[in-house]
């Protein structure tokens, strides 16, 4: 009779289960790390491609302000040229003078329109949770500001179509223009104001005087605005390292 022996498996001791459970929670937790360290990377790209075109914009910005400044320099040469000629008799008033800088050049200006297509493109987008809560602090005030100064040029340009334009029409004497040529004057008529008496004179030098107000404003608006963009370049620059 054949006695068959039976083969056991050794045991296996709780340490080895344990390292095994112990490498098997490494590998789960390294690759939950690397998985959260790329989608960290590639966040920090895209929060930097988005903060390299606010930056962009924000330049732009900078760059038109400046410009912006010399045709308010030059409005506000015209306008004081204008109320120096208004406060002289009215034969001694150069009427070139009030008719090219009293109303011809107050229709010709270039109003700051601020660059915020980038921004508002991020904000619909819901990217803006990319940056930190302060620089989004300082951008929904850079936009706050923004619509600000475009309620100004819309009241600047409300003003002049509402009191200036009319004004103009009802006080210009059609005649001291050559309607061929409009940079030239006529021979035929001797003053541009159809009744240069002291109301409409005066009615005049208000006009001038609001938009004078109207223009130090958007002046002092367009230079805080300045002040923003180079604020926030400078946090954008040193916080993305960007160039």
């Amino acid at each position: 009779m054949e006695v068959h022996a039976h083969s056991h498996t050794a045991r296996k001791k709780w340490t080895h289960y344990f390292w095994e459970f112990l490498m098997l929670f490494l590998a789960i937790t390294l690759g939950f790390f690397v998985e959260n360290q790329r989608e960290h990377y590639i966040e920090n790209q895209r929060a930097k491609r988005f903060a390299a075109s606010l930056y962009d914009d924000l330049h732009a910005d900078t760059a038109e302000i400046l410009t912006n400044r010399i045709y308010i320099k030059n409005l506000f040469l015209a306008i004081d040229s204008v109320l120096v000629e208004l406060d002289k008799p009215g034969d001694l008033q150069n009427d070139t003078i009030l008719q090219l800088s009293g109303t011809r050049r107050l229709f010709v200006f270039d109003f700051f329109d601020p660059q915020m297509g980038n921004y508002d493109q991020i904000k619909n987008s819901g990217a803006l949770r990319y940056f930190s809560q302060g620089i989004v602090k300082k951008l929904t005030f850079y936009e706050s500001r923004k619509n600000r100064l475009i309620i100004q040029k819309q009241e600047y340009v409300d003003f002049i179509n509402t009191v200036v334009t009319p004004f103009c029409i009802k006080m210009a004497n059609a005649k001291f223009l050559d309607p061929i040529k409009p940079n030239s004057f006529s021979k035929s008529a001797s003053i541009f104001i159809t009744k240069p008496d002291k109301e409409v004179l005066n009615q005049w030098q208000n006009i001038i005087f609001i938009l004078r107000r109207k223009l130090e404003e958007h002046k002092a608006g367009i230079e805080r605005h300045k002040l923003m963009a180079i604020d926030i370049m400078e946090v954008l620059r040193k916080e993305y390292h960007l160039k």
